[in-house]
Formats: structure tokens, sequence, C-alpha cells
């Protein structure tokens, strides 16, 4: 297996609800190559893996501020 450059983790954490999967979910990426706009689109996925929602209209991107 390759080295990890990156990762994102997201822990288990109790629910009051007890609606939260005691899961930990982890994306490890193992090249250190990635573009910019790669690196948004796979934080991406790990936020929908975490459960959140986006719209297929919706992307995580960088903006400018004037």
């Amino acid at each position: 297996m390759d080295k990890p450059s990156y990762k994102f983790t997201c822990y288990p954490y109790e629910c009051s609800m007890n609606s939260s999967p005691n899961v930990l979910i982890e994306h490890t990426i193992t090249s250190k190559d990635v573009t910019r706009t790669d690196m948004l689109v796979l934080f991406q996925q790990f936020l929908k893996a975490c459960g959140y929602n986006f719209d297929p209209n919706e992307v995580i991107d960088v903006i400018e501020v004037e």
C-alpha cells in the first residue's frame, strides 16, 4: 500500500437520538500530485460519505473575494 499524502477523517460520535452510526469514515489520498480541483472533488465525496447532502448542481469551489 502506498504511503498516505492526505487524509480526511470523521470520527464516530454519540448522538442523543441514537441516529448516528458508530462508524469511522476515512478517505486517504496517496498521491502528492493531486490538483486543487481534484482535491475539492475528493473532499466533497468525503463530506457526502459523512452524511452531508449536495444538490446535483452544487460543487465545492474556490471563489475570488474582491
